[in-house]
Parts: structure tokens; sequence; C-alpha cells
């Protein structure tokens, strides 16, 4: 299984747990010559006029202010920022696969990006927004705002539970309020400073800023106060700040966030985002719950909800679905954007050819004398684990860990190279 996760921030490629690709979407040109990722980074503030950041939140054909022969339209990078990292790894990303998209996408823009990934091989089973993603991988129980800060703009998402099934709702975007503007607000910060102790001011050339944006966010990362020495025409000047001062100039923008934003008692936002100074300690100190996706468990996430997903004729965009992790009386739909009737019932009994076997407490899925998994009922939900060493399937994809089964399911072994066994979990109605 192979996943992409489309934000600017970050777009990240991976395949199964290995992360292939984790780099901004960003792009410099230099005459014939294009970059992406940490390389065309290091030219933001340096070399700014030829520096792209918005390519991947347009996700359209207009055409470059400046590009070049080799990049003419937005989708042209966005094109070849994907093609050398799908060629590179192409012998890992065995279907199925899924893309995680910015929840402002409109179908349009689904549609390009499903043609462009259709062009390089690489068609997805489908497209899953991010906000529906981070809700589920959190698991809320309330309606909930998502919030993501991505690098010129900040999306905000109305997400709400209606009997167990998280949707997404209305989406706003705050152009121009994103990382790139709040890490200008700390630069000037900084400069301040710098400006009152020691008469130099650090934007007094492009190659000094970056190199005050590169210490930027190494603090931030780490959540530390900056120090930082910057090298201009032969001096060296040290700068710092109190990681606290950071934060307050960061407030500005995280107030506009809020009041943007719906008045969900409960916020959840991006990793990348957490990490924005001072963010979480601001909302729960305004009486907000607060819970951050984390990256690292997405890709489990996206694991989990795959078997529920049906391929669609057309292209399309999951908005809404079922919780994951659910209490004794919940029920979980496997269905795009609604459930269905055989997903709300739960399976009573495991099918062997003809042969109906109920499923008590713990249930030995077998096929002989070999038994190859068990399932066992654990907070309402029905488990299926395998047992180390035997090689199965659910419903066609490998089963190498703990996962939730649901009426319909098809657990499979493969025998040999030329049949497959498989067991039904059914829901038997006893009459009388």
């Amino acid at each position: 299984m192979w996943t992409l996760e489309i934000d600017d921030l970050l777009v990240r490629l991976c395949a199964d747990e290995e992360v292939l690709y984790a780099q901004p979407g960003i792009a410099h040109i230099d005459g014939k010559k294009v970059v992406f990722g940490d390389e065309a980074l290091q030219r933001l503030f340096s070399d700014p006029v030829n520096t792209h950041t918005t390519f991947w939140q347009r996700m359209n054909e207009d055409t470059l202010e400046i590009g070049s022969k080799s990049a003419l339209k937005n989708s042209d990078l966005i094109h070849q920022q994907l093609a050398g990292v799908i060629k590179q790894n192409r012998q890992k990303l065995s279907a199925p696969g899924l893309v995680v998209v910015p929840s402002d996408y409109d179908a349009n823009q689904i549609g390009l990006l499903w043609g462009i990934l259709e062009f390089l091989n690489l068609a997805p089973t489908n497209f899953v927004d991010a906000a529906l993603l981070a809700c589920l991988q959190t698991d809320i129980d309330e309606n909930a705002v998502y919030i993501d800060c991505q690098l010129e703009r900040t999306l905000i998402a109305e997400v709400t539970m209606r009997e167990h099934e998280i949707s997404v709702g209305s989406v706003k975007a705050l152009t121009s309020v994103g990382s790139i503007q709040l890490m200008k607000r700390c630069i000037d910060a900084v400069a301040d400073r710098s400006l009152d102790e020691t008469r130099f001011d650090p934007r007094v050339a492009g190659e000094t800023e970056q190199q005050l944006f590169e210490g930027l966010q190494s603090s931030l990362a780490s959540d530390s106060d900056l120090n930082v020495n910057l090298n201009y025409r032969g001096e060296t000047h040290s700068l710092s700040l109190a990681h606290e001062e950071l934060e307050t100039r960061a407030r500005e923008t995280f107030e506009r966030i809020l009041d943007e934003s719906p008045g969900s008692q409960l916020v959840v936002v991006s990793q990348s985002t957490s990490q924005l100074p001072g963010l979480p300690k601001y909302l729960r100190n305004i009486g907000k719950s607060v819970k951050v996706s984390s990256r690292e468990l997405l890709q489990s996430t996206l694991k989990n909800i795959l078997p529920r997903i049906h391929e669609p004729n057309d292209v399309s965009l999951l908005k809404s679905f079922g919780r994951i992790t659910v209490n004794a009386d919940s029920k979980v739909s496997n269905t795009v954007g609604s459930a269905t009737e055989d997903s709300l019932v739960e399976p009573t009994h495991a099918l062997y050819g003809d042969v109906a076997r109920p499923l008590d407490t713990e249930h030995s899925v077998s096929f002989g004398d070999a038994v190859v998994a068990t399932i066992q009922k654990q907070n309402g939900a029905l488990l299926l684990q395998p047992i180390e060493g035997q090689h199965i399937s659910i419903n066609d994809l490998p089963a190498k860990e703990a996962k939730r089964v649901f009426n319909g399911d098809r657990i499979q072994l493969s025998v040999d190279k030329e049949s497959n066994e498989e067991v039904v979990l059914i829901h038997v109605v006893e009459n009388g």
C-alpha cells in the first residue's frame, strides 16, 4: 500500500511504513533549472522572486508569472515534483494507494491531480480529506474544528459527529495567513531586538534573512529559544530571542484564525500547525480542548480505513466516515459519505464453504487443521489477530497486525499459487 499526503509544508510519499519522500511543496526556477523541496526552501528569502510556494495550493493549470520552458504552469511544477520521486521508487509503489488532500480542494482540482497521477502510472484507489483523516486518527467523539496552517494560507474546516459518523462540512481558507507570513512576523521581532541592541538589521540582505529563517525553523521545531549566528560581509552577528517573545508576536495571527473559526470546544490541529510558537498553549488558555494529529500515525489510520473504502466509478473525495475506535453501542459505516445497512449489522457467523460457524467470545479461523487467526470481541468491536507466521488477507489486502472486521469481510489464505481459500463473515438471523 502506498500513500501520498498533499500538504505544501511537507509533501509525503510512503510505501507501507517506509517514508520515501518528505519535503516542502516549493519550487525554485533558475533559467532552465528547476529544483524542489529542501533545495528550493534554501532560496525562499535569498531569491523570493524565482521561488514558487503556491502551486500545490492552487492545483490548476494557470500560467506561472515567472516560469521556464520546462515549467510554464502550476500543474507542470506539481507533475515534476512528483515524477522524480515516483520514478525512483516505482518498484515499492504497489496498489492500493490513497491520496490525502487539503480540505478545500474541489472536484476540478481532484480531477487534475488524478490525471497527473494516472499519467505517472500511479492512479489511487481514492482521495481522503485531510481534516477527516486527522479527526479519525485523533478519534474525536464530538463536533470539532480542524486547523491546518500551510505555507501561504490557513484552512479551517468544520467537522461534525452524528451517530458515530465523522463528516467534514464547510471549509474556509485564510489567504496570506500561513507559515511563511508567521515566520516573517518572527523575523521582524528578531530584527527589532537586533536593531535596538546592535543597530544591525538581519533583513539587510536576502542571504542574512535566509540564515535567520533557517535558525527560526530549528528553534520552533525544538520549542527552544532562538540563538543564531549570521554571517554578513565577513562579520558574524549573534542574535537571540526568547521563545516567549516569538509566541507573543504570533498571538495576533492566532486570534485572527480563531475569529474565523466555528465555536466548537474541541480543536484538532495538524502536527505542523501544533509547532507554531505557542499555539496549543494559546488554545488551552482560552478554554479550548486540543488534539494534535500525528503524522506518524496517519499511515496506520489509512490502513485501517482502506478495507472499508470502495473504489469509486468516478473520481471522488472521501469527506465522511465512521469512527474507527468505538464504544460498545457504536455503529460504523464502510462507505463513502453514508452508512449502509450491511455495515451496521454485526457479523454473527463465519462461513466456511457451506458451513456457518458461530462467532463466540473468541473464534479461531482455521483452514483444515491450521489455525491462521483469531477473532475476539473487544469494546464492542470484532478484532482479527493473525497468528504469527501465517500469511492472510482481508478483502485481498494483506493483514499483518490486528484489524477490525465487519459483516461481509472475506478472510483469505493463499494455500498455493493456484488456489485460495476464504472465510466470509456473515450475519445469521434465527427464526422463532
